[in-house]
């Protein structure tokens, strides 16, 4: 009888005594997964996958050989410029007299060719023409058409020497303050003359 008492109570504390270990065991592996990871593998998860990375933007360049001038006629003078075109101090030239109309003289003519093919090679960006007319004085409108056929008649004069049309910008001012006939031809980024040119 005590020997079949010694057998029922150790089979009922088997399981304590075991509990502990099989606590353990599945503790284990949860401490595991939960435990900062210190080692090699955590810095290869912190650094960032390279493929993922955008890719860098390109890098846009002027064009090679071509010179940025930002409206300083220094640039330009190896052109030789005749009588009716004369340096802006501020950078660009002024055209008066027969250079200003729709037939310059022959020199004037050689000298916006050069200066055209000068503007189109060396800067970039647009060049401005600003003009203005004598007359009539009671009569804006018809001023103003009138510096409208000036200036586009000095475009046509540079495309046909090489400077782009798209990079050609107008402004007929018509009837100035100063009333007489010009036109100023500006590189790109040059300041507006004041003189004379103030609407």
């Amino acid at each position: 009888m005590r020997i079949f008492l010694r057998v029922a109570v150790a089979a009922l504390l088997a399981p304590l005594s075991v509990a502990p270990l099989s606590a353990q065991t599945v503790a284990r592996p949860d401490a595991a997964t939960s435990a900062p990871n210190t080692g090699a593998g955590a810095e290869a998860q912190a650094l960032p996958d390279p493929a993922a990375a955008p890719p860098a933007p390109a890098t846009l360049s002027a064009q090679p050989g071509k010179a940025r001038v930002v409206g300083s006629t220094a640039d330009f003078r190896d052109i030789a410029l005749p009588s009716g075109i004369a340096a802006l101090p501020g950078g660009g030239w002024r055209l008066t007299g027969a250079a200003s109309t729709s037939e310059p003289e022959r020199p004037q003519a050689q000298a916006l060719v050069q200066l055209a093919r000068a503007l189109a090679q060396r800067t970039e960006g647009r060049v401005t023409v600003l003009s203005q007319v004598a007359g009539p004085a009671n009569d804006l409108a018809t001023a103003r058409r009138d510096s409208l056929a000036q200036a586009r008649a000095l475009k046509a004069r540079l495309v046909a020497a090489g400077l782009p049309d798209t990079r050609i910008d107008l402004r007929p001012l018509g009837l100035m303050p100063a009333g007489r006939i010009l036109i100023d031809l500006l590189p790109p980024a040059t300041p507006l003359p004041a003189e004379d040119l103030r609407p």
